[in-house]
């Protein structure tokens, strides 16, 4: 099975300086490589890491400029949104996708190519929770975040 893992515009994969979700799918990358399955991880582009790779574990990575994370959180949202926007023409057709970017659902025009589509949610705002309503999958960080998604 291939899945893609499509990351943030702000944090490099593998993390460089902490980033508790990078860490999070970093183990998980690893441990569907272990058990098989075609793993492409879509992250941004940091100085020192190649644009595309297969690293030791199996991964294939492919990276792209992204935004540094800003104070402004209007800014980052828009960044976000730019973010989408460019990762459209870099996603490969899979079995499952799984989104961790704030609009992920701007991706949606084509489920087929994507396969099964998968997003976690965390702190994210309510008007925009109901956009999710497409994906196959949504994961939560907490069971208050769960049941506002349910609502």
């Amino acid at each position: 099975m291939k899945i893609n893992i499509v990351l943030g515009h702000a944090v490099p994969f593998p993390p460089t300086k902490g980033g508790g979700i990078e860490n999070l799918y970093h183990l998980l990358s690893k441990e569907f490589v272990r058990k098989g399955h075609e793993v492409v991880i879509y992250s941004r582009y940091d100085e020192g890491l190649k644009r595309d790779e297969i690293d030791e574990f199996g991964r294939r990575h492919v990276r792209v400029d992204g935004y540094d994370w800003k104070s402004n959180n209007i800014q980052n949202a828009l960044d976000s949104f730019k973010w989408c926007w460019k990762l459209k023409q870099y996603i490969e057709k899979a079995d499952v996708t799984l989104f961790n970017t704030l609009f992920s659902f701007l991706l949606l025009d084509n489920k087929k190519k994507y396969g099964s589509l998968i997003s976690t949610i965390h702190r994210t705002p309510n008007w925009k929770v109901k956009l999710y309503k497409n994906f196959d999958r949504v994961y939560g960080g907490s069971k208050a975040v769960i049941d506002l998604a349910k609502e």
